[in-house]
């Protein structure tokens, strides 16, 4: 979701709310924020660690976070949800921090993966 938001925003421009592209890209960005805090609890519950991604998910953004995703994934009678205003707005660096989170994930991801590959590849 997060690079689907990304090709929106490199080819439509940051929408603002009363244009028609923001439908889109909210939707986007709030599948992308939504899946995001799926994966972390995945991570904590799995008890895996990562000394960059652990000292990522030790941020006050991890709570906000989760409220957003309650708001994405559960009916709200307001369209523009206290959890959603919180984790946008409240949160300064909240951007920022989840494409932090984001990208440590794929780093971790990745290594794990070509571990995985070589041990393969060898027979081990």
């Amino acid at each position: 979701m997060r690079t689907y938001y990304d090709a929106r925003l490199v080819s439509e421009g940051a929408a603002t709310v009363d244009d028609d592209k923001w439908t889109q890209q909210w939707i986007d960005l709030s599948l992308w924020y939504a899946c995001l805090y799926v994966v972390m609890e995945g991570w904590r519950e799995l008890g895996l660690s990562d000394s960059e991604l652990d000292d990522l998910l030790a941020s006050p953004h991890v709570e906000l976070l989760r409220r957003f995703r309650n708001g994405v994934a559960h009916y709200q009678a307001r369209y523009w949800d206290d959890r959603f205003k919180a984790f946008l707005m409240e949160g300064a660096d909240s951007a920022d921090w989840a494409r932090s989170v984001n990208s440590a994930f794929g780093r971790v991801f990745l290594e794990w993966f070509q571990a995985h590959r070589v041990r393969r590849a060898s027979g081990a």
